[in-house]
């Protein structure tokens, strides 16, 4: 028979963990709702940064300026590309880390991207060096650890100015934001994106493909003007990959804990009614000696 004891200790162990993922997803949900929201307003920032970074290159010919021509042609052609793997910051969130760890892999590795001069790497938040640390090539250049707690232009100045500056010097040829794209609550896909060389075609066109009459005036010129908009734009694509990442994570780990709840209430309900046998079992057999031990009339 097994111990009473030992089975109510389980039940309350359960119990317990049953609370904490309850909470956990609670939290989750939160978070994830949250970073939506900023996450369409980024969105809504970004496109409207390319449409006057597109203006201004069209009316003014920013973008054929000798300063601003580094976004468009790398510095050195011949030299590793570089990603930049947004990655997780804390566990329980299911399959995310494998499924991106997994992309990650397939990409440095394509035969169609890797050509003759590879990959480098950089990794944001801590998952990140788990999936380094995971391939076979030592390409890691940098890893910055802390959370991503403040998605903004400050809160990402360090990442962006060791990215971007490196590939001003020419260390880069290319550079990809490789992340966890949130597509809802149930749902997300690892997506690498192309940020630098800009494409021309995009921001090219012919001067009639824009209302000039929109641009009043562009201080202090327009050449420092687009310079200006596309540092903005650029740290705005890492803010959108890192508010993607942590979507994504959010909703990895509330659908992670929904689970963890639903089979901790049944493994619950499994040891009571299990306690409850063994108890009945317990209480039967010592009416049982009772009844036995009575004298006869």
């Amino acid at each position: 028979m097994k111990n009473l004891k030992t089975l109510k200790t389980r039940v309350r162990v359960v119990r317990n963990t049953k609370q904490i993922t309850r909470a956990l997803q609670m939290v989750s949900v939160s978070k994830m709702q949250k970073a939506q929201q900023i996450l369409a307003n980024i969105q809504a920032y970004s496109d409207a940064i390319f449409e006057i970074m597109h203006e201004v290159a069209v009316a003014f010919g920013a973008a054929e300026a000798d300063e601003n021509r580094i976004y468009f042609e790398p510095k050195n052609a011949s030299v590793p590309a570089l990603v930049v793997i947004f990655a997780p910051t804390r566990g329980f969130c299911g399959a995310l880390v494998s499924s991106l760890q997994s992309f990650i892999y397939k990409f440095v590795k394509a035969p169609s991207y890797k050509g003759e001069v590879g990959f480098r790497a950089v990794g944001l938040q801590r998952k990140s060096r788990y999936i380094l640390e995971s391939l076979d090539d030592d390409i890691v250049d940098a890893i910055f650890e802390d959370p991503l707690d403040d998605v903004t232009q400050g809160g990402l100045e360090a990442e962006y100015s060791y990215i971007i500056d490196s590939y001003k010097e020419g260390k880069y040829s290319k550079i990809f934001l490789i992340y966890p794209e949130f597509i809802n609550v149930f749902s997300y896909k690892p997506k690498a994106e192309l940020i630098l060389p800009l494409s021309t075609e995009r921001l090219g066109g012919e001067q009639g493909d824009v209302d000039v009459s929109r641009i009043f005036s562009v201080e202090p010129t327009p050449d420092e003007f687009f310079n200006a908009a596309i540092k903005r734009y650029l740290i705005n694509r890492m803010m959108f990959a890192a508010l993607n990442t942590k979507a994504s994570e959010f909703s990895a780990r509330t659908l992670a804990m929904k689970s963890a709840t639903e089979n901790a209430e049944r493994l619950e309900q499994e040891l009571q009614l299990e306690f409850n046998k063994v108890r009945q079992e317990s209480i039967t057999n010592e009416l049982l000696d009772i009844v036995g031990a009575l004298p006869k009339k």
